[in-house]
């Protein structure tokens, strides 16, 4: 019919004739005019006339797509269709927000008598048009009317047992029900392509049937905004829904994807499925609250369950610990971030302002699972991220020790950790920083025996020397890791620089003995000797014969002969 596509205007024709939107535009024009004739005036708003208007355009939209699929074989037009009959099923329900705020009785019949037209409309739809819908997308699908319709009943009647302070807690439920609705698609997201019944459509796999689920979710979300407004006194910008309302459906739709993505072997669906809560973590920050109405909800909710954000990370941590036993490699890596991220996370935390301190209870636990998972699996990285959050704890920890050795062992420790971590584990990374470790102990121990005593003079001479005995039991270790010549050498300089730590202790010594006069003369000229010394032993061949003594002691000792030095 628009046969030439370059031109603009035949373009946008050709997409308004062939997606035919015009259903849901008339259906949305339909709805406002009956608000605006209808829902301005008390008395007609709870006459009953809107919801009868409803029902009754519903059975004109179906009676549409029966002629449409029927006759006409239009599938286009009729997905758009019986996509709007669906929205007409919410706009049902909340037609009937005001009959059960005035009379919870009659209220409740209608809510019964919507959801049996519902179900009987999408019964009769589906058998006439020969659509077929399997039983596990059914069940959910009636699980979420049932829960569309029936659950409004509740925060209405709560008034009638004076338990309208439990109102607020029910309309936040809402969502998370609903979540536990659409979690009920999972052996659905689980079934392989080949076991997909035919559907007596040309709609492929995934646009049927889990468009229909996409619809009802967002139809689900602007109905929990509405609850609020329905149920509650404050409405419009008072109402205290906000986005993290919703983290229940975003974590729902993350383990459908992410099953899916499984099932078919698709790596983007399931990196989709990892990173969609993420955006719920983002919504978990609504601030300290625009009206007086927020501001309590968000002080009882504070104060009963957590902060919006503590519910967010701790929702976040059960679905990457979940992903983690579902064999996801990468949820390892989300759980670490999140749990640092809980670290940050207290009761007071309302947006990015007002992160909390680091935590301890929460580092702890991530380090003792990565310790766990360092044990477990011989992993090099895991236990230094592990050392490095539990460096970074101590350091706001009070060691029993004087300030200038906790200074000390604040930052040495962990370097002794680090060369020991590299003996106790084997894999490629540990291999990897073994062939600096053992060059990096004797380097250290040199550095410590000559430096520290003058560059640093208020360091105890027992930090000093338990520092040298630990860098001397990891050469020791090194060497018993490989029997090499180059370990064994590296264990000598280690034990050679154990030694020179206690020259300056001997220099203090003297200085209190008859020499202590010309002491610095005397120490300075044996310098230059030992110096002179060393020089004439170099021309002596010294290192050579010191290479060959240490093959044979190594060979004594019980090492290899593979290599040399």
């Amino acid at each position: 019919m628009f046969k030439d596509p370059s031109v603009p205007v035949f373009s946008i024709a050709r997409f308004l004739y062939t997606q035919n939107p015009f259903y849901l535009i008339g259906t949305l024009l339909v709805l406002f005019g009956l608000q605006q004739s209808l829902g301005r005036e008390p008395q007609l708003a709870t006459s009953g006339m809107l919801t009868m208007l409803l029902a009754a355009y519903t059975l004109f939209l179906a009676g549409i797509a029966a002629v449409v699929i029927r006759w006409g074989q239009i599938w286009d037009d009729a997905r758009t269709i019986l996509l709007v009959i669906v929205l007409m099923f919410f706009m049902l329900s909340a037609s009937l927000d005001i009959h059960l705020v005035t009379d919870p009785v009659s209220g409740t019949v209608l809510l019964a008598l919507s959801l049996a037209l519902s179900i009987v409309l999408s019964e009769g739809l589906l058998s006439a048009l020969r659509i077929h819908l399997a039983a596990r997308y059914r069940l959910p699908y009636y699980l979420l009317l049932v829960l569309l319709f029936g659950y409004p009943a509740v925060p209405a009647w709560l008034a009638q047992f004076g338990l309208v302070e439990a109102r607020p807690w029910v309309l936040f439920a809402f969502p998370w029900l609903a979540g536990l609705a659409l979690l009920s698609l999972l052996p659905a997201a689980r079934a392989p392509a080949c076991s997909e019944p035919a559907s007596g459509t040309p709609w492929k796999w995934p646009y049927y049937p889990w468009s229909l689920f996409v619809y009802l979710s967002i139809g689900i979300a602007i109905r929990s905004w509405w609850l609020t407004i329905s149920f509650e006194p404050a409405s419009g910008q008072d109402a205290y829904f906000r986005p993290y309302f919703l983290l229940p459906l975003c974590l729902a739709w993350s383990a459908l994807v992410l099953e899916m993505g499984r099932t078919r072997a698709s790596r983007g669906v399931v990196a989709a499925g990892m990173l969609l809560p993420l955006a719920g973590l983002a919504f978990a920050f609504p601030g300290p609250g625009a009206s007086i109405v927020e501001v309590s909800f968000l002080d009882r909710l504070s104060a009963t369950l957590g902060s919006p954000a503590q519910l967010a990370v701790g929702s976040l941590l059960a679905f990457y610990a979940w992903t983690w036993l579902r064999g996801v490699r990468a949820a390892e890596s989300f759980l670490i971030l999140i749990g640092l991220v809980a670290s940050l996370i207290s009761r007071d935390t309302l947006d990015w302002h007002s992160l909390s301190r680091p935590q301890p209870l929460p580092l702890a636990a991530v380090a003792a699972g990565l310790l766990a998972g360092a044990a477990i699996r011989k992993s090099t990285w895991r236990a230094l991220t592990a050392g490095m959050l539990i460096c970074g704890g101590l350091r706001h920890v009070s060691l029993p020790i004087a300030a200038n050795d906790a200074w000390f062992w604040h930052w040495h420790a962990p370097a002794v950790a680090l060369l020991a971590l590299t003996v106790l584990l084997d894999d490629d990374l540990a291999k990897w920083l073994r062939q600096l470790a053992w060059r990096a102990a004797p380097a250290m121990g040199l550095a410590a025996a000559l430096i520290y005593p003058w560059a640093l003079p208020q360091l105890s001479v027992g930090s000093l020397a338990i520092f040298l005995a630990l860098l001397l039991a990891t050469s020791a270790a090194f060497w018993l890791k490989r029997r090499e010549a180059p370990q064994l050498a590296a264990g000598v300089m280690t034990l050679a620089a154990n030694g020179l730590a206690y020259v300056p202790v001997l220099y203090r010594l003297m200085g209190k003995s008859a020499l202590a006069a010309g002491l610095p003369w005397l120490a300075v000229g044996l310098a230059i000797v030992l110096v002179a010394l060393g020089i004439s032993l170099t021309k002596m061949g010294i290192w050579h014969s010191t290479r060959r003594w240490l093959l044979r002691l190594n060979l004594a000792l019980g090492g290899t002969a593979s290599k040399g030095i």
